[in-house]
């Protein structure tokens, strides 16, 4: 897990300083004193809810990392403080970078964001140890609850990105006016939707969520829909309601061998639609994009967040798939980089984006970050047993 800590930093550092044209002179003592403790810079809703969000992943693995740890408040307060030091680090480098706008309040966020996480670990680890204490015959451990809990909450947080609120009667009426005033039917995003609701309601057949009844799942659909309408700049269609309601006609028709046979194929499918739909020869050929994440951090924020949070819900949900029917990491990481590289290279004679070494990457990082959270988890298994 130390690995994955380590990888969170080099992310971060990668995000925060991006595109590294570092100039200017050195800030004088006085002038960073002054920035440190200056909180009155303005900011967005939006920008607060991105500082928070970014430092989330660093307090969670910073607490998986600590799981076998005797002194957990001593060891996660010194990882709370690195955090936060690294978060200002970062922000006091961007006084060097002409494009970026340091903050101090931004730091602070970021170290909120660490709490975050570290609780949301914290909670998982205490449902997994009084799980192994209760069913000690059964063979499992914190990965195989935290693994399916993350990816169903990566297809909630990319349901309700970005996750501002907005409860105003106009808000609420512009959010649902496209089932009524623009019912327009899009089957690619009704195919894809419906996958993914599928996979959603397959991973809460798994534990921690095993023992929800079908009525509840589907009551899950109502609540999030729900919360969808709530969110600054969302809106609800027809399309949104077709596939949910087919999803679950076919989770319910469908025993959960027949439902796990299928689940790799769609998302296989559903990942060819995600990357090069709406597939059209293009005139120009696209260009290869090799500088990974170039593209990430270019064009509009929100837009590339909101499709992150859809890739790494399909990618890692068809990683884990391939892992629990096929292969092992390994062979799973390997197919899932083949079918993402192959599809990204037909985005250069096809589709309406240039193909990027961005997307095998980040297949590749999401099979070792889960192969790192299993094996963590066997061992400390292990040691509990004994």
């Amino acid at each position: 897990m130390r690995y994955i800590l380590l990888l969170f930093v080099i992310l971060i550092a990668y995000g925060s300083l991006y595109p590294f044209h570092f100039s200017g002179d050195l800030l004088p003592v006085s002038d960073f004193l002054s920035w440190l403790v200056n909180l009155s810079y303005r900011t967005t809703e939006a920008d607060i809810l991105a500082n928070i969000l970014l430092f989330i992943p660093f307090g969670f693995v910073a607490i998986m990392t600590l799981a076998t740890s005797r002194r957990l408040l001593y060891h996660a307060s010194l990882l709370f403080l690195v955090g936060t030091l690294f978060a200002f680090m970062l922000q006091y480098l961007q006084f060097y970078l002409p494009a970026r706008v340091p903050s101090a309040a931004d730091a602070w966020y970021n170290s909120l964001g660490i709490i975050f996480g570290m609780l949301i670990a914290h909670m998982i680890i205490r449902y997994s140890h009084q799980h192994l204490t209760d069913e000690i015959s059964t063979p499992m451990n914190w990965s195989q609850i935290t693994i399916p809990l993350l990816l169903a909450l990566l297809w909630v947080c990319w349901r309700l990105f970005p996750f501002i609120p907005s409860i105003t009667t106009d808000s609420i009426s512009t959010a649902v006016s496209p089932l009524i005033h623009r019912p327009d039917l899009n089957f690619i995003t009704i195919i894809r939707d419906t996958i993914g609701w599928l996979v959603f309601f397959y991973l809460l057949t798994r534990s921690p969520f095993d023992k929800l009844s079908k009525f509840r799942i589907l009551k899950f659909v109502a609540y999030i829909f729900g919360l969808e309408i709530l969110i600054r700049g969302n809106v609800l269609t027809v399309n949104d309601l077709l596939a949910a309601l087919f999803a679950f006609a076919i989770f319910a028709s469908l025993t959960s061998v027949k439902l796990h046979e299928g689940l790799s194929r769609g998302l296989a499918v559903a990942i060819a639609f995600t990357l090069i739909s709406p597939l059209s020869v293009a005139e120009i050929n696209n260009q290869f994009q090799w500088q990974p994440f170039d593209a990430l951090m270019k064009g509009n924020p929100w837009a590339n967040g909101e499709f992150l949070l859809l890739k790494l819900y399909l990618f890692a949900s068809f990683i884990y798939l391939l892992r629990i029917s096929w292969f092992g990491w390994l062979g799973a990481a390997l197919v899932s980089i083949f079918l993402i590289l192959s599809l990204s290279l037909m985005q250069i004679p096809f589709g309406q984006n240039n193909g990027d070494i961005t997307d095998p990457i980040l297949a590749a990082l999401i099979a070792w970050a889960m192969s790192q959270v299993e094996k963590v988890a066997i061992d400390e298994r292990a040691m509990a047993l004994h």
